[in-house]
């Protein structure tokens, strides 16, 4: 395979791009992309068997979930239960840098394989939002990097990790934030910080008054 190499302008996308990105996504393949923080790997969010290419890629631990990632928060009510804590979150800090772990629906245990739970996040960019928008549905998606490495903040690093190794990559030069997306497992309360990231603790805290997240031993 000879990945395809795009570069894409981050405030206005090329259209015809987006689109040979959706089209090897809807056959079951797997593409490198620029979010708003770092570089990611993505399959769509119904096909399993394209998920399954993203974890050999990286060598990744199934029991380690994807993240689905939409384009507007209200449509991943149909994939995961949205508590009324998790719902101010959404509103406060989507779109953008925070993913929230919740239990998942009928169809979220569709799209995650018989998972219970799901990683859900509205990315503030606008290559991912016209993305998902072509493709006609959310996506499932991790950091472009091998499980254990830093994760990919340029096209030229996700190129480096996975040349020939997926159908394309969208390149749009460095990535707009650079940090991972801090990530809230909200399925039972306390509330627990699993995963620092551009998001301070003190903001998700304050948020949620004060009470509702502790801090992760890991």
């Amino acid at each position: 395979m000879k990945t395809i190499v795009l570069k894409i302008n981050k405030k206005n996308p090329d259209a015809g791009k987006i689109k040979k990105a959706a089209d090897i996504l809807s056959k079951g393949g797997v593409i490198a992309f620029p979010t708003d923080t770092v570089y990611g790997l993505a399959a769509g969010a119904f096909n399993l068997k394209a998920q399954k290419k993203i974890y050999n890629l990286k060598g990744r631990n199934y029991r380690k979930p994807l993240v689905i990632m939409s384009d507007t928060p209200g449509s991943l009510k149909h994939i995961v239960e949205i508590n009324p804590d998790a719902a101010k979150l959404m509103k406060d800090f989507f779109p953008g840098p925070l993913t929230v772990v919740l239990p998942t629906t009928h169809l979220g245990k569709i799209a995650m394989g018989g998972r219970k739970d799901a990683g859900v996040r509205v990315p503030q960019d606008n290559i991912v939002s016209m993305l998902i928008k072509t493709l006609g549905s959310p996506i499932a998606t991790t950091s472009a990097n091998i499980s254990g490495k830093p994760s990919a903040k340029t096209g030229a690093e996700a190129l480096k990790y996975f040349k020939d190794k997926v159908g394309l990559l969208l390149d749009c030069g460095q990535a707009k934030l650079g940090k991972e997306s801090t990530v809230v497992d909200m399925q039972k309360f306390p509330y627990t910080i699993v995963r620092k990231g551009f998001i301070p603790d003190k903001k998700l805290i304050e948020c949620l008054e004060k009470t509702k997240v502790k801090r992760s031993r890991k």
